[in-house]
């Protein structure tokens, strides 16, 4: 059983680098809170969101605007066979939307049954690049 708690301290706290400006595949993994793989195959949305975050105690939270989503629905995010991954594609766009270096992400299942599990959260690094035409 997937934890449905709403509380980030609940939450795998996670952390992605793209390069602002560069692009990235995203494979995530999904597990139950045993351990075990836990079967997204029938989840009816995937949300992958990037906003503005807000230093929180040391950590990255969420609070300020989002700046990009991936759906499921909207075809933005592909379910592995395996049923327990999925792919989302973090474009070269998507990347200079981000007005700043430390961002927030987060990750929500919505499962067949309705109810929503975040899955995923933390800081999203885009830090300019320094190598010109990179």
């Amino acid at each position: 059983m997937l934890s449905n708690c709403s509380c980030l301290g609940c939450v795998g706290r996670g952390l992605i680098c793209v390069p602002r400006g560069n692009a990235k595949i995203l494979v995530v993994s999904v597990m139950d809170t045993d351990g075990d793989e836990f079967d997204i195959s029938t989840s009816s949305e995937i949300t992958f969101m990037v906003s503005d975050g807000v230093e929180l105690s040391g950590n990255m939270g969420p609070g300020g605007p989002v700046r990009f989503t991936k759906l499921l629905s909207a075809g933005q995010i592909i379910i592995s066979t395996n049923m327990y991954q999925f792919r989302v594609v973090i474009n070269n766009a998507d990347t200079l939307l981000l007005s700043k270096e430390r961002n927030y992400y987060e990750i929500q299942v919505t499962a067949a049954n309705g109810r929503r599990y975040t899955v995923g959260a933390g800081l999203f690094l885009s830090q300019a690049t320094q190598i010109p035409g990179v």
